[in-house]
């Protein structure tokens, strides 16, 4: 009986790892996509790809030009230049209406005399 019992422990040490690695198994099995989703995806990848490859042919046959560093410099160089004078600018405006207010004027007379609308410049700094 003893010896019954001593070959059934090692025989369940046995099972539980063959368990265990059947059930990994079965896990990855289950989490993998099915042949239907793999098509799916497989098409997506191809139309993606075949748009990419439409995108970078214009860019090999020269046809889309290519910024270089240095007109992006430029470019940005100008954007700052400009966003400074449109802040001192700006600046100039709230200090003049500030006058104004004080000399008892109200905003809507200060701008419908300075003939401003409204700022529709993103990130409007009035």
């Amino acid at each position: 009986m003893d010896l019954t019992i001593s070959t059934l422990k090692e025989s369940i040490l046995v099972l539980k790892a063959t368990f265990k690695s059947t059930s990994l198994k079965l896990s990855t099995v289950q989490s993998a996509p099915t042949t239907a989703a793999l098509a799916s995806l497989i098409t997506d990848v191809q139309t993606s790809n075949a748009k990419k490859t439409e995108k970078l042919k214009g860019y090999k046959e020269g046809s889309v030009k290519i910024v270089t560093k240095d007109e992006l410099d430029v470019t940005e160089a100008e954007l700052r230049k400009w966003s400074r004078k449109r802040k001192a600018r700006v600046e100039a405006y709230k200090n003049l209406e500030a006058v104004l207010l004080d000399n008892g004027c109200n905003r809507e007379e200060v701008r419908d005399k300075a003939g401003i609308e409204e700022d529709t410049y993103p990130g409007s700094l009035l």
